[in-house]
């Protein structure tokens, strides 16, 4: 059997596109790269030996510069045109199956023109393109094609990954680095099917990177790419291929895909994303501070259509400086001092880390289960740790060693514990309830949310409780630190016919218990002390505006501005901390990390609040209900994920609400830095006439 058939055989519903232009003008040199074409052709060898698609599937187009040597025969190519691209899309369309994976790799230049497509964007709006060799593709044209193949009836899994960029220069030196962006020439048209034209490029500014515009909405597929908007997409010389030029991205994303290996099909493109980071910046740290963008459905699994939750306790190694550790969790994401995290090779089993191949020879077959790192140090947007060594244990050795960037580090303890008190309102009378909450306490305490509960006749608590749970014979009801009740915290309450049992509600309390600690992290986030008294680098306004006619639910409508004065650039997000205890990302709504703005173009988004199911009843009916939505801006200095902080409503059926906030879609949305602001939103009853 002729090995296509066979590996067709193995994997019939996998197809792809795979484009590299290095060889964009004759004429003109500058225009040209250097590792493109190296790019697709390590993405094709990837797609062949892992995951094991047949060449029959893929097609793959490639312009290479002739005065570039190769250290290799290119495998068989088409043309990196325009219309040789769609009639590669066409082809996969027309032959493959609802619920195929489509991997679409572009590595080349990027641009921005003001738009072409009004119907669809304001006039002041960009196109984002792909430049082909005669030809730019717009992200409106790309993206509706994309969510023609993603919906009914094609229904194919796509993800795209773009290692292209839109910044303004190239740099050459000694130690060859390139942008990849095309000097400015002339404007050419679109859509013109001429094979023949030498190309030629925009006299306008471009921006670093694919930005969030038409192309990065709420998709259905997934996309990553190379760099956030306001940075660089570098190609410079690989160590690990003997010094090839690559882009950054690409030689990243197939040097972690292939350290994965069989747990690729474990991993979602969420915690994927941060072992790029990690990994992009341990190994091209010295030439590009770029951080890869990741679109569309965060937990989904790698070339999967299938999804699965992530625990949000997962981030990822940042640097190893011999025995120190860097993690991508900082004071920003909550993370303190004494916190427990394990670290563990990702591409081998989760749990377990093995020696370094210098080491094999040292050490037993067996492998080292994983280690165990205690934060020791914590800084806005990382924290260090060392190894950590549990009492009255000796150290078996300086695992540390074995650590590389883009490993997972797990959340298995927090350091802060939470403290309640009990208190039984009806004497003796509520002792069989709290005899069970104390059970139950010690069978589902949980060490990422750490709760100590204080019972009648302790005599050794030393903090102010965090809250003070009353119990009595039928119920138990949450109060605050004041020991207030929580306004719209469902009361606990046993069945008296036990179709809800006495320890089926003790484990609800613990659950709500967890979830209020969690809550109390992401509230108690504030701008750091240092930075509370200084002038900031930007303007901040919030101002009310008109609810949207179309959507009656809509109880008010926010908007939310944010200048940068500053020349650097800064990000912003923000979150919405309901009064049901969820905290929401609002803005942006479809990207773990925060966006990004520069001077003169202000973040703009708009936030609709609305009374969630469970508080509608009362809404309608209790002339002095209030209910508090917060909005929390989080102004940055670094890109960041904050994706982690987000919980779930409390809800009386336990099941999740719908949010009281949502973010509505602006043209020119944008982004900001790390000062954290709050905008108080109050909704009163329906009937209430103050």
């Amino acid at each position: 059997m002729a090995e296509d058939e066979s590996i067709a055989a193995e994997a019939p519903s996998a197809w792809a596109i795979v484009v590299g232009i290095d060889l964009y003008s004759t004429t003109h040199e500058a225009m040209n790269l250097r590792g493109a074409c190296n790019d697709a052709v390590l993405i094709y060898k990837f797609l062949r030996s892992s995951l094991k698609i047949p060449k029959s599937n893929i097609r793959l187009h490639l312009s290479r510069d002739p005065h570039t040597p190769l250290t290799a025969k290119d495998p068989p190519s088409l043309p990196p045109t325009y219309w040789e691209f769609f009639d590669s899309l066409d082809h996969i369309r027309s032959k493959a199956r609802p619920g195929d994976f489509v991997h679409i790799h572009f590595s080349g230049h990027g641009n921005r023109e003001i738009t072409q497509h009004n119907d669809k964007k304001s006039k002041t709006d960009q196109d984002e393109r792909l430049c082909f060799v005669d030809n730019e593709l717009t992200d409106v044209t790309f993206g509706e094609r994309l969510d023609e193949l993603a919906a009914p009836p094609y229904n194919l899994t796509l993800l795209v990954t773009l290692d292209c960029c839109f910044s303004g220069g190239m740099t050459r030196d000694g130690h060859y680095s390139a942008v990849r962006n095309k000097p400015s020439s002339q404007a050419i048209a679109l859509h013109l099917r001429d094979y023949n034209t030498e190309p030629s490029m925009s006299s306008s500014s471009r921006d670093a990177s694919l930005h969030k515009g038409w192309l990065y909405r709420d998709r259905a597929y997934n996309v990553i790419a190379a760099c956030q908007p306001h940075e660089k997409s570098m190609e410079s010389p690989d160590p690990a291929s003997g010094n090839r030029v690559h882009g950054a991205l690409t030689s990243t994303l197939i040097s972690q895909l292939k350290h994965l290996r069989d747990q690729r099909s474990f991993m979602t493109y969420n915690v994927f994303q941060g072992i790029i980071e990690s990994a992009l910046k341990g190994t091209f740290g010295q030439i590009t501070r770029q951080k890869p963008m990741l679109i569309g459905p965060r937990n989904r699994l790698l070339f999967l259509s299938s999804v699965r939750e992530d625990a949000s306790t997962v981030a990822s190694v940042r640097t190893v400086r011999s025995k120190v550790m860097f993690i991508d969790r900082g004071s920003v994401h909550s993370s303190n001092v004494g916190d427990i995290y394990t670290v563990s090779d990702p591409g081998a089993s989760l749990n377990q880390i093995r020696p370094s191949t210098e080491e094999k020879s040292h050490t037993p077959a067996t492998r080292t289960p994983a280690l165990k790192i205690v934060i020791t140090s914590v800084k806005e947007y990382e924290s260090e740790a060392r190894e950590y060594v549990e009492p009255g244990i000796l150290p078996t050795g300086n695992y540390a060693r074995l650590v590389k960037s883009g490993w997972l580090a797990n959340l298995v303890q927090r350091s802060r514990v939470a403290e309640a008190q009990i208190i039984q309102r009806d004497g003796n009378r509520s002792d069989a309830a709290a005899r069970m909450v104390r059970k139950e306490w010690l069978s589902y305490n949980d060490p990422v949310a750490p709760w100590r509960l204080w019972f009648p006749g302790d005599k050794s608590r030393t903090l102010q409780p965090t809250c003070y749970i009353h119990v009595s014979p039928t119920s138990i009801e949450v109060h605050d630190r004041n020991d207030k009740p929580y306004p719209n915290l469902p009361l606990l309450e046993f069945d008296q016919n036990q179709l809800i049992s006495m320890a089926e509600v003790t484990r609800r309390l613990m659950g709500m218990l967890q979830h209020l600690k969690l809550y109390d992290e992401v509230e108690a986030i504030r701008t750091p002390s240092r930075l509370q008294k200084t002038t900031v680098p930007f303007d901040l306004r919030v101002t009310q505006c008109k609810c949207p006619f179309d959507e009656p639910s809509v109880l008010s409508s926010w908007e939310i501005t944010v200048h940068n004065t500053q020349p650097g650039p800064l990000f912003v997000a923000v979150f919405n901390l309901t009064p049901l205890y969820g905290v929401k990302q609002l803005f942006p709504s479809d990207e773990g990390h925060m966006q990004a703005s520069v001077m003169g173009k202000p973040a703009r988004t708009i936030i609709d609040i609305s009374v969630p199911d469970t508080l509608h009843r009362q809404y309608q009916s209790d002339p002095s209900f209030i209910m508090q939505d917060i909005l929390r801006i989080f102004i940055t200095t670094e890109s960041t994920n904050l994706r982690h902080l987000e919980l779930e409503d409390i809800t009386e059926g336990w099941t999740p609400a719908s949010r009281t906030g949502k973010a509505r879609r602006l043209t020119d949305e944008i982004q900001a830095s790390w000062w954290v602001k709050d905008k108080k939103v109050i909704t009163k009853s329906k009937f209430s006439r103050t």
